[in-house]
């Protein structure tokens, strides 16, 4: 009796053993396996295959590329890493721009940027290069706008983000005081000459004279009697 119920329990572990291997072996291989790796964060997704439980979990195994690779992996995985854009501040001074420049977080390894500058009125553009820190921009418009976007110079270009375009105004030009100050005079003595030419025209100045004409004249036929 105690025999036969070891046999019956040992049967039903095999039943058991055998449907748990068979309900590991249909559970679908995992979809849209992707390794998206920005500013060297790595983020690995998938997701589950059709008919895949809700309670299933994945194991994820990483490999060295200086060792041997996953037994069974033929995604071919890239390793290199998107570089995000550098931070950008921009100030007017006059004829030029202050641009200051740092990379993200974790990015100490940026040093040199390309620079494309445009003028927000015609879309002329230029481009220069630029390191971490200040740099200024000369010999541009006053009182203008200008956009001004970066882009980390690596050995792989085509994977770094430029930053969004940073827009902002050069200042206007600083007033001369001389040049003002003669201005002004050059007005006041043309609204000047301009006032007396305007009473001259009215007859204002003429009649100043009148009296001492008219004594002139009273006086001329008495000389003529005697």
């Amino acid at each position: 009796m105690h025999r036969s119920r070891q046999q019956w329990i040992l049967r039903l572990w095999t039943i058991f053993f055998f449907l748990m291997q068979e309900v590991h072996c249909s559970i679908p291989s995992p979809q849209n396996v992707t390794i998206v790796s920005i500013n060297l964060e790595h983020k690995l997704t998938w997701t589950p295959g059709p008919g895949t439980a809700a309670f299933t979990r994945f194991r994820v195994q990483s490999y060295n590329p200086k060792e041997d690779m996953v037994p069974g992996c033929t995604m071919g995985i890239k390793k290199a890493t998107t570089l995000g854009p550098p931070l950008v501040s921009l100030t007017g001074c006059g004829n030029c721009l202050v641009l200051k420049l740092s990379p993200p977080a974790r990015m100490d390894f940026y040093q040199e940027y390309t620079i494309r500058v445009t003028r927000s009125r015609d879309k002329a553009q230029f481009v220069m290069k630029a390191s971490n820190g200040e740099t200024l921009i000369n010999y541009l418009e006053p009182g203008v706008e200008y956009c001004v976007r970066a882009t980390a110079d690596t050995s792989f270009q085509n994977r770094a983000i430029p930053s969004e375009p940073q827009c902002t105004y050069t200042s206007s030009q600083p007033l001369n005081t001389v040049a003002m100050f003669l201005s002004i005079l050059c007005a006041i003595f043309l609204l000047m000459l301009l006032l007396c030419t305007c009473l001259i025209y009215y007859g204002k100045l003429g009649n100043l004279h009148t009296p001492f004409q008219q004594a002139l004249v009273s006086f001329l036929p008495l000389q003529e009697q005697r």
